[in-house]
């Protein structure tokens, strides 16, 4: 069997864990988001799909860690079990992906997805803790906006509704603000549900 690929540093090197499958927690974590964004959350297949595509990024990115989804191994056997993502990883993820060339808007998104899988894996006990509480998003580039062509507009929905899952205020009124607009350039398109308790004051 060849040996795993390293980095200069003699780590494994994230950037080769793309071709890899994820560990077993890994997979039964994923499997398990994606049917609570089906059947509990609702949400389209296409928006399944950006939450399971930027989930796995991160997945893969914990697994090409030193330490793996297991945690460390100390002199007197295996350390007690750590959480297989913290705040320094999710960081080292964004950052990851920010050193690759990834636009702000994706970043953001990205980290959206994280925070709403990281909330959703505390509640059921696959993480002691949320460390997505302090993760901060990156600021968006200040630019002049660009003419939207065909299709952009339900693609900002579904984008503005993976953001709003982590309950923050400012993006549940995003999204609140954007589905109106988008639904008018789209007679029939699925209306997006947010609840009036994570909204009122």
């Amino acid at each position: 069997m060849p040996p795993e690929p390293r980095s200069s540093t003699g780590t494994p090197s994230r950037g080769d864990a793309a071709e890899r499958r994820l560990s077993a927690w890994g997979e039964d974590a994923l499997a398990a988001f994606e049917v609570h964004l089906r059947a509990e959350r609702g949400r389209s297949e296409h928006t399944r799909r950006a939450y399971l595509s930027d989930v796995r990024s991160l997945l893969r990115f914990v697994d090409a860690g030193p330490a793996g989804p297991a945690g460390p191994a100390g002199p007197a056997g295996p350390a007690e079990p750590a959480d297989p993502v913290d705040l320094p990883l999710l960081r080292g993820w964004l950052a990851s992906l920010a050193a690759a060339g990834q636009a702000r808007s994706t970043l953001a998104r990205r980290a959206a997805a994280a925070r709403t899988f990281c909330a959703w894996a505390a509640r059921t006990g696959r993480l002691q803790i949320d460390p997505s509480v302090r993760l901060a998003a990156p600021r968006r580039d200040r630019t002049l906006p660009a003419v939207l062509r065909q299709g952009r507009p339900r693609r900002l929905l579904e984008v503005a509704a993976v953001r709003a899952d982590d309950d923050d205020p400012l993006h549940l009124r995003d999204l609140v603000a954007l589905e109106p607009a988008v639904r008018d350039r789209h007679p029939g398109g699925r209306a997006w549900s947010v609840s009036t308790s994570t909204t009122s004051t």
